[in-house]
This record gives C-alpha cells, structure tokens and sequence, in this order.
C-alpha cells in the first residue's frame, strides 16, 4: 500500500476554521473536520464521521482519556489513513474493524502516514494523555474506496 502524506496545521483541510466561544463543550462536524472538546471530563469522547467524507482533521482540544471515531458502514472495501500527530501526548490508536482488533503507533513525522485496509464499519480509538497535560492534538486523515478486479472476467483468444 503506498504512503500518503496528510496535510497537518492548525486550521482544516477546508480553510475554515470552527469557532467554539466561550465554554462550549461537546463534538461538532464542519463538513468533514471533527472538532472534538474533552473539557467534560468523560474518559471516552465518540464522534461518527460522516459516511460522505475522504479527507478531513481531528481536532481534539483538551485530549484527555479516548477519542472514538466511529466510521459508518458502507458498501465495498476501503483505506483509511492518518497522518502525522504533532502532540506528543497522542501516540496510540486501537483500530477495530469486523476482521479484529489492533493497536497502531500514530505517526511522528510529518510525511509519514498509517494506512489500512477495512470493509464494514471502522472505530479509532485515539489514546490521549491519563490528565489533561496538552492543548490540543489535529490528527489528519483520508479515506478512499479500493477498486476491486472482476477476477471473474474470461478473456479469450482469437488464434
């Protein structure tokens, strides 16, 4: 599977920025870039990424705990890569799809990326620090269909 290479900053993949204001807590979706606020205090924060979306940021302010990252089931095989974390406290992600279960190292430098095939529903849980020791952590991502081969198509020869 070749490597990508992910945008990371501090603004979306879109130019727009989300503006939370004043003591706002919870998840919010602009489009395809997550904006997620751990100042609740609960130990697992779940977002669902919408079905539509094949690029986008992971915006987690505050990380602390996991961050859930569900991604809704659809027809046919997928890739789904993240990108390059410039918050050392998010190192880990445990990715589960129907096949299984496995943790992955989120990458650490900034042209790196991990990929992996799925079909089915996909959940990322992204592992932050045990407390609050952090502002925030943009994690980038992309998801694209796989193309199948119809391994089934005859050809024949004309001699």
């Amino acid at each position: 599977m070749p490597k990508q290479t992910l945008k990371t900053s501090g603004q979306h993949t879109n130019g727009k920025k989300v503006e939370s204001g004043g003591n706002w807590k919870g998840n919010s979706i602009d489009g395809c870039n997550i904006l997620s606020i751990g100042m609740e205090r609960r130990r697992v924060q779940k977002v669902v990424l919408p079905s539509k979306c094949t690029e986008g940021t992971l915006d987690w302010h505050y990380p602390e705990g996991t961050l859930k990252v569900v991604v809704p089931k659809e027809n046919g095989k997928f890739t789904f890569c993240v990108g390059y974390n410039h918050n050392p406290s998010v190192k880990k992600a445990l990715i589960t799809t129907r096949s299984g279960s496995r943790e992955i190292n989120l990458p650490s430098k900034i042209d790196q990326s991990e990929c992996f095939d799925y079909t089915g529903v996909l959940s990322l849980t992204f592992v932050g620090p045990r407390r609050m020791n952090t502002y925030i952590a943009f994690i980038p991502y992309t998801k694209s269909k796989v193309e199948s081969r119809d391994t089934n198509t005859k050809t024949s020869l004309k001699i």
